[in-house]
């Protein structure tokens, strides 16, 4: 999905089935450029499934990604009449260095009125 100077900056972005996995980084140099194609994939794949689930397991993304973050929670939001998301937001296991990514799936999962679920790995 990603080409050039950004390919080691975005997730890589998976749909399988009613799967959807991002994994890896998320700090694009144009976040509207290279958010905007699985937006657009994001919002068809809504309008055609009942249930979807979201994985989002991040090494580390930049503050431009985050309020696309919540762009796309308030979407799921937005759709839940229509499709039921679950939300499974990855974080490494306790690191009293960097708790970056569990601090910020509490955040959202405060703040969206959503099915989502905080889970740690190694």
């Amino acid at each position: 999905m990603y080409e050039g100077d950004n390919k080691d900056r975005m997730p890589n972005i998976t749909f399988v089935g009613n799967v959807i996995t991002l994994e890896g980084n998320a700090m694009p140099y144009d976040p509207r450029e290279s958010w905007l194609p699985f937006v657009i994939k994001l919002r068809e794949t809504l309008d055609k499934e009942k249930e979807l689930i979201i994985n989002f397991k991040f090494k580390i993304f930049n503050t431009s990604s985050s309020r696309y973050f919540m762009d796309i929670f308030s979407s799921f939001e937005k759709s839940k009449d229509k499709c039921k998301v679950v939300i499974n937001w990855y974080y490494p296991e306790e690191d009293e260095d960097d708790d970056d990514l569990k601090w910020l799936g509490m955040t959202y999962k405060e703040r969206f009125n959503l099915d989502f679920n905080l889970i740690s790995y190694k």
